[in-house]
């Protein structure tokens, strides 16, 4: 292969290694305009904590963020007020904690089976995420119930299905990427 065949490999990379991390995060907004914004930030770290390497884990997060904010705030008219913004925030470190959690343990875990390493790392992911917003309701407002049992089993079952369907996308985009590199090498 000539010099412009490797250059135009080497573009191809760039443009599809944003391509995982462009589909969670535009399915961020899926969930978020379905969930009411309430965003599955821990199966959506922990997934791509599995399927990126750690810097774009932590941009997926961030992006998956702001895609979140985007639609409470520009498309679900939630009210901008201290209390809202500051949930707001709170909401974004605890998508970054959930990123920094999962590639922890995604990391740490890498010597197990795929299965125990896949809930290694989302219980990591859904433990911080959680944590996160629990600590928050030492400063900010929250409703007497929102740690209740019920609420959090619900959370979890969210998030878990998530995890489940963003792993699903990550394999699809894996694989549709590998078929597509053999074409283009062929």
């Amino acid at each position: 292969m000539g010099s412009d065949g490797a250059r135009r490999g080497t573009m191809t990379e760039r443009r599809d290694s944003w391509l995982l991390p462009a589909a969670l995060a535009a399915a961020s907004v899926i969930f978020s305009l379905a969930l009411a914004c309430a965003a599955p930030f821990a199966g959506l770290a922990a997934a791509a904590a599995l399927a990126l390497p750690f810097r774009r884990a932590l941009a997926t997060a961030l992006a998956a963020f702001a895609a979140n904010q985007a639609v409470g705030f520009g498309l679900l008219g939630y009210p901008v007020t201290g209390e809202s913004l500051a949930w707001g925030a709170v909401l974004g470190l605890s998508a970054m904690a959930a990123s920094l959690a999962a590639g922890l343990a995604a990391g740490a875990a890498r010597d197990l089976s795929g299965p125990a390493a896949a809930v290694a790392t989302f219980v990591a992911a859904f433990l911080a995420q959680q944590g996160t917003v629990f600590a928050a309701t030492a400063a900010l407002p929250a409703h007497p119930d929102a740690f209740a049992l019920p609420v959090v089993l619900s959370i979890l079952w969210t998030n878990l299905l998530a995890f489940a369907a963003l792993g699903l996308l990550a394999l699809a985009v894996r694989r549709t990427r590998a078929v597509a590199a053999g074409l283009g090498g062929a």
